[in-house]
């Protein structure tokens, strides 16, 4: 009896439209970010602290959870990706309610759960035949990217972000949690599924090419949390200075292409969201995809690693080996430096597309689970190493061997995770020359379906245009601070405060931004100069503390040596316009050192500032080119951590040339509180003939290092 084919069935009905695919995986990518950044700012935080080390060794090995799935014979069941989503929700949402040792445990946890998680998916989606989630990933990534940048935008309040994140991600994991339950349902789709047959290709889905496609994914997936989510730390690898007023810079900076300071900080935040705009709309354009080719792609993927690692390296200072050639004044970046970090941040869409092609092909290859196990092991080991990497080329003095053969040397590790990234594009299956939108399978008929292309679009463009916005009333609303609150003619309220990174001091530390911003404006201060204020950096975070202190005190900032040089920052705050700011370096052996030298104008007087951080034990040859600085200029103020006590040798140099404040003021060397006047390594040294009317130092908690603040008066 002859046989008939069977009439195609009718689909079901879509559980999950295509835009809450992308929504779902937007908040799955957020909540990432947020982790992993939480985790290594706790580790981090507990070696700066150097309290509980084991624990946190230990806590590396969260690292390892890919590898905890080669005990699995067989995949997670519907019930267990949605199970394992949901707890990695909740890790986000609780994380930021704890305290440093909770948080990093709790969001270390959220990290294991993402490694675990992810390769998870990509297997069942695989094996459902699921590679239109390709498309939802990758938009989803670049939905997840543009709501990181909008937030830090220079005209959001960055206070609501740091103070309201635990009710924004608990909002974000209901909605999430709700999502999670469509889009890990069974294959229910309204668009053809081609059928896998035993002869569908001849791709081998050999463990070299599974790994080296896993290795890209988390690759492209860490540029973003190294920088592009944050563009932030682009814009401090520039030295560029965040204002909410303007503020007399030396003018021509960059060989007089662009202005120095507030425009650079915006620019870079224009530019990496303009980026993201054209990036997501190519990205969910069929008919780009069927005319990019695997060479294009090569080509594209190295003008962004040779751009950005190009960008860096102009960035990286050249310390001599010679005490004698310094101090350093940090030099201006020059033209071609910006020039290619203007192609990487241009070429940076690539991101979103690498990780849309790399996940299309692991789900056409469809790799076994304890393949794709040992494959997301092996990159999550590869993204630990940049990641220790990049915190060492800072703590380099701390971590023997390693350590030293990472300074100067910042580039690098961008250069590493670019090339990881790069390679990977290698291992993407090649079929005689087809473009990439055919050789992944992304079939025309979803582009045409998929709503979220105009709602990322619409996205996009909105918060570039309230940027854009922003940018120009600021700009002609404002002209410089506000009159009322600038310092009278006849005194002037200084005061320093080494902020440990914005963590409290005591037995059990946390990062409390407010409270140490409430101390200073308890103050009154007018001058205000921060040491280790080294933000914009993922073991801090990505979080710009010197902005968050700028917007909550409503002062105008000067951020200092940049991110790139590996130095622990300190930063200058005034209520009056910052004269002639510069950075420069003095010679260091351990960690790199940097103070800043600016003017401040009250009335008809200039006042010569200096904020400094020396290192361990204020090492002479440091003090010595910063008086070299000092000598010969009128009235001074230097001020900062210097790291000796006032029994040394280089506290008798100090004070031969300038006078002790707090000692001008308290002569018998005993304040009102008992404070001894040899238990201080935070000073403020002024020219002889400043008359000091108060000086105190506030012992709270609110810091390791008390604040100290002094008033002066003509």
């Amino acid at each position: 009896m002859p046989t008939t084919k069977k009439a195609p069935q009718p689909a079901r009905a879509r559980k999950l439209p295509p835009v809450g695919n992308i929504l779902f995986f937007a908040i799955f990518f957020l909540f990432s970010l947020n982790l992993i950044t939480s985790f290594i700012e706790g580790i981090y935080a507990f070696g700066l602290l150097m309290v509980g080390i084991p624990v946190e060794v230990i806590a590396i090995l969260f690292f390892l959870a890919p590898f905890t799935l080669l005990l699995l014979r067989k995949g997670f069941s519907e019930t267990g990706l949605q199970t394992l989503g949901a707890i990695y929700l909740f890790c986000g949402v609780v994380a930021p309610l704890l305290d440093t040792r909770g948080r990093m445990l709790v969001s270390g946890l959220g990290v294991f759960l993402f490694l675990i998680f992810l390769p998870a998916w990509l297997w069942k989606m695989g094996q459902e035949n699921r590679r239109d989630h390709a498309l939802w990933m990758g938009a989803g990534l670049a939905l997840a990217a543009a709501f990181s940048v909008y937030v830090r935008n220079p005209y959001y309040d960055y206070r609501r972000l740091v103070d309201h994140l635990p009710i924004l991600e608990a909002v974000l994991a209901l909605f999430g949690a709700y999502l999670l339950w469509g889009a890990s349902r069974p294959l229910d789709t309204d668009f053809p599924i081609e059928k896998v047959t035993e002869n569908d290709t001849e791709l081998e889905s050999s463990f070299i090419r599974t790994a080296g496609l896993a290795i890209g994914l988390i690759s492209a997936w860490g540029m973003f949390y190294f920088a592009f989510a944050s563009p932030n730390v682009i814009a401090r690898w520039l030295g560029a200075n965040f204002q909410r007023f303007s503020v007399e810079l030396p003018p021509g900076g960059l060989g007089g292409v662009l202005p120095w300071g507030h425009d650079i900080y915006v620019g870079v935040f224009a530019g990496v969201g303009l980026a993201l705009v054209v990036g997501a709309s190519l990205l969910l354009s069929a008919r780009f995809w069927k005319m990019l080719t695997l060479a294009v792609l090569y080509i594209w993927n190295s003008v962004f690693v040779l751009s950005l690692t190009a960008a860096l390296f102009a960035q990286q200072m050249d310390f001599p080996q010679d005490p004698a050639a310094f101090p350093i004044t940090e030099a201006t970046a020059p033209v071609w430096g910006l020039a290619a970090l203007g192609i990487a941040i241009l070429s940076s869409p690539i991101l979103l597309f690498n990780t849309q092609l790399f996940i299309a092909a692991l789900l056409r290859l469809r790799p076994s689970f304890r393949t794709l196990a040992g494959s997301f092991g092996l990159a999550a080991l590869f993204l630990l190493l940049v990641i220790l990497m990049h915190v060492f080329t800072t703590v380099y003095d701390y971590i023997p061997l390693v350590g030293p053969w990472l300074r100067d040397r910042f580039w690098l590790v961008y250069a590493i995770l670019g090339m990881g990234m790069a390679m990977a594009a290698l291992a993407v299956p090649r079929e005689d020359q087809k473009p990439i939108g055919e050789l992944v399978w992304l079939p025309e008929v979803i582009f045409r379906q998929t709503v979220g292309q105009y709602l990322i679009s619409v996205i996009f463009l909105f918060a570039l245009f309230f940027t854009a916005t922003g940018y120009v009333n600021q700009r002609f609303a404002a002209s410089g601070p506000m009159l009322a609150d600038l310092p009278e003619a006849g005194s002037l309220t200084i005061a320093t405060f080494n902020i440990q990174q914005g963590y409290s001091g005591g037995d059990h530390p946390v990062k409390d931004l407010h409270q140490q911003s409430a101390l200073l404006a308890s103050l009154g201060a007018q001058v205000v100069g921060l040491q280790e204020s080294d933000s914009n950096r993922i073991a801090n975070g990505n979080l710009d503390l010197v902005r968050y202190f700028t917007e909550d005190l409503g002062m105008v900032s000067y951020y200092g040596p940049s991110v790139a040089t590996g130095t622990f920052g300190v930063a200058l705050l005034s209520k009056s316009p910052i004269l002639n700011p510069r950075t420069f370096y003095m010679f260091s052996q351990g960690e790199q050192t940097a103070c800043i030298q600016a003017q401040i104008q009250v009335g008809e007087r200039v006042f010569n500032i200096f904020v400094i951080h020396l290192g361990n034990d204020g090492p002479m040859i440091q003090l010595q080119q910063v008086l070299q600085e000092v000598k010969d200029q009128e009235n001074v103020i230097l001020m900062g951590d210097f790291n000796f006590r006032t029994d040394s040798e280089q506290y008798h140099l100090a004070t031969q040339m300038l006078a002790d404040a707090w000692l001008e003021k308290w002569k018998g060397g005993l304040d009102e509180q008992g404070l001894s006047w040899d238990d201080r390594i935070d000073y403020v040294f002024i020219s002889p003939g400043i008359s000091v009317l108060d000086a105190r130092y506030l012992t709270g908690d609110q810091s390791d290092h008390p604040a100290l603040v002094i008033q002066i008066g003509w």
